[in-house]
């Protein structure tokens, strides 16, 4: 649960790295999508991203905050990103 005032570092940095690993798999399905310049190559990767980028924010806001939104935690996930 959320504490208070001393766990939003954590929590914001918990996005920031969520964010992160947001980035670092939309850079890496970019490539694929660059190399193969197929139709139907950039719709899957597309739906992966979405479906990963769910996963690993769900994961990270369910152990930072146990799923409580706060507006700090979407800029971390934008500076992360």
């Amino acid at each position: 649960m959320l504490g208070g005032t001393l766990e939003q570092p954590y929590v914001f940095l918990a996005a920031v790295y969520g964010g992160m690993i947001c980035g670092a798999i939309y850079s890496i399905l970019r490539i694929i999508r660059h190399v193969t310049r197929k139709r139907w190559v950039y719709i899957t990767a597309d739906a992966c991203f979405g479906v990963m980028a769910f996963i690993v924010m769900s994961v990270v806001l369910f152990a930072a905050t146990e799923f409580y939104i706060r507006a700090y935690f979407f800029m971390g996930v934008v500076v992360g990103f």
